[in-house]
């Protein structure tokens, strides 16, 4: 976590301390729209941040640029060709520190929109118990910009946005195991994302030799993923994957990388309780998250949570 200040400072950038009043907010896409664009944002910069060097990323971005118009399985999935390859087709060389910022920045927006759609939107009490009681430096563990998720929150629950404090009550930190879950899950799904792609064994064994690369390797921990998760999950795929498989993989592992983080908002006494009576089965589903295994999981995982905002 040596990236967390600068990456949150950047992000920090521009964002006001009290948010926009939600009568005046402009209007939004629909959540489904939203969410699929940031995940392609999250996957170009998984591909750009990760690549071996100039040539690769040239490659990629031929790749890319090729099958813009073609019915791929990442378009199947609902990403954006032309999202994802925004960010490889610009960068000149590899540069995971910069990935990393838009990373978070990108997994920021993913994640709101999972949140805030994962409860009765009609519901402003809900809304309002989450912005009242998520902590802050939990969310910064995970490279998530807490500013701009309490205050999606309390505008839903039509409040004013709690201010952070200074000092952290006890000197609580994130929870390491729950960061540790949330990076394999991102580990995974960029995984299977990527080898989704490949439509030949052939090409499966190049991504698989290809994720193995010491080059490689470090830049996938630069950017906050287990690498060797990373490479043994690449090469566990020994045929091309089938579109309904790809798409189970991509729904367990978003659902799994949310779950993480939903059970470590706060420390609030009966959080978890509050959690599975309040989430939104039909929600979740609406948004490409499996809510039967977000809620079946919450109640087997119950990590302990020693936070303060």
């Amino acid at each position: 976590m040596r990236y967390l200040t600068p990456i949150l400072a950047a992000l920090a950038v521009g964002i006001a301390a009290v948010p926009v009043p939600a009568q005046t907010a402009p209007s939004q896409p629909c959540p489904s729209t939203a969410l699929k664009q940031s995940q392609s944002v999250v996957f170009g910069w998984q591909l750009a941040g990760s690549a071996a060097n100039a040539q690769d990323l040239d490659q990629t971005c031929s790749h890319l640029q090729s099958s813009a118009n073609q019915a791929t399985t990442w378009s199947q999935l609902g990403l954006l060709t032309t999202t994802i390859q925004t960010p490889v087709c610009n960068a000149l060389e590899p540069n995971a520190e910069t990935a990393l910022v838009k990373l978070s920045a990108a997994n920021t927006k993913v994640f709101t929109t999972l949140l805030t759609s994962s409860f009765d939107q009609s519901n402003k009490s809900t809304f309002s118990y989450l912005c009242d009681n998520i902590r802050y430096v939990q969310l910064n563990g995970f490279l998530l910009d807490s500013a701009t998720i309490v205050n999606a929150t309390c505008q839903l629950g039509a409040d004013s946005l709690h201010p952070q404090p200074f000092t952290t009550i006890g000197g609580a930190t994130a929870n390491q195991t729950a960061v540790e879950a949330y990076n394999d899950a991102q580990s995974k799904l960029f995984a299977y994302t990527y080898a989704a792609s490949a439509t030949s064994t052939d090409q499966l064994q190049t991504f698989c030799a290809n994720s193995a690369q010491p080059v490689r390797q470090g830049r996938f921990d630069q950017l906050q993923l287990d690498a060797s998760c990373v490479k043994s999950t690449i090469c566990s795929v020994k045929s091309p994957l089938s579109v309904d498989d790809a798409k189970a993989q991509f729904t367990k592992w978003t659902s799994m990388g949310f779950l993480a983080v939903i059970q470590n908002l706060t420390n609030q006494p009966g959080y978890l309780k509050w959690l599975c009576h309040n989430l939104d089965v039909g929600g979740m589903d609406g948004v490409g998250l499996d809510g039967k295994l977000v809620k079946a999981q919450r109640t087997k995982n119950q990590v302990s949570t020693t936070y303060t905002r």
